[in-house]
């Protein structure tokens, strides 16, 4: 048990490092016109996974096995180094300064308290995770509020990854707007009124759709928030600006949890 502990805490930095690298380094790969696009591929590829994937590895586990199981996500992480390799090597941002880390996140931090756009992406993302993703509940919402089982439980888990998956499928449409803060409002409130809803319902089905309607609201306001961080941030300052933001998509829900 003490191994896999170690081994899922280790994959939580080397996701917090790779995560934060991705963000950083898409405007150096795309467009700015294309930022929307490529926050909605990932978000795409991210929900695609979280549906199938736990499917995927029970019946992994419960067949060959669970060595099986991490033997094929191991090599699927291989895969990803190799195709990794195929980037352009990138230089430095200009300007790019060589600030002791404890200074450099200073001085990243002074920057996005003051930057009206993000210092508000920030605090959107810190009341999202805190407020707004009660899944902690959704074991006593299942079987308490709407008599079901386990297997409840499980469709109110896949539901908001459903509706986030069709959201970013169908997400073209925000790289071609001009207000995208409206937008973000939009989707904010979308995503309040729809977990509130959730949270009165008393039928399965009704529970479901408000769900996935939070769930595409959610992917929504992720993708508009990722194209305006990567737009008003400088290149210098931006691996340090989005570690902030993905410091709260992760913590605040996790702090949320608790809260709920």
């Amino acid at each position: 048990l003490l191994a896999v502990y170690i081994c899922a805490a280790a994959l939580g930095v080397v996701d917090g490092v790779g995560e934060t690298a991705l963000v950083a380094v898409t405007p150096e790969l795309v467009r700015a016109d294309q930022l929307a696009a490529a926050g909605a591929l990932t978000a795409i590829t991210t929900q695609l996974a979280t549906m199938l994937g736990p499917s995927a590895a029970g019946l992994i586990a419960a067949g060959p096995g669970v060595v099986v199981c991490y033997a094929a996500t191991c090599a699927a992480t291989v895969a990803q180094v190799v195709l990794m390799l195929g980037l352009p090597r990138l230089p430095a941002a200009a300007g790019q300064e060589a600030d002791r880390p404890l200074r450099a996140l200073a001085k990243a931090w002074r920057f996005a308290r003051r930057h009206r756009v993000i210092a508000g992406l920030l605090l959107v993302e810190l009341c999202g995770g805190l407020l707004a993703l009660p899944y902690a509940v959704f074991p006593a919402m299942g079987e308490r509020v709407l008599a079901g089982d386990a297997r409840t439980v499980g469709l109110l888990y896949s539901a908001p990854a459903v509706g986030a998956f069709l959201g970013a499928l169908f997400s073209g449409w925000a790289g071609r707007i001009r207000r995208p803060g409206w937008a973000l409002i939009a989707a904010g409130l979308l995503w309040g009124a729809a977990m509130a809803g959730f949270g009165a319902s008393r039928n399965l089905a009704a529970a479901l759709v408000l769900l996935g309607l939070a769930g595409m609201a959610m992917v929504t306001a992720e993708i508009l928030q990722r194209a305006l961080l990567q737009r008003h941030a400088p290149s210098a300052l931006l691996g340090r600006v989005s570690s902030f933001w993905l410091v709260l998509a992760t913590a605040g829900p996790a702090a949320g949890g608790a809260l709920a």
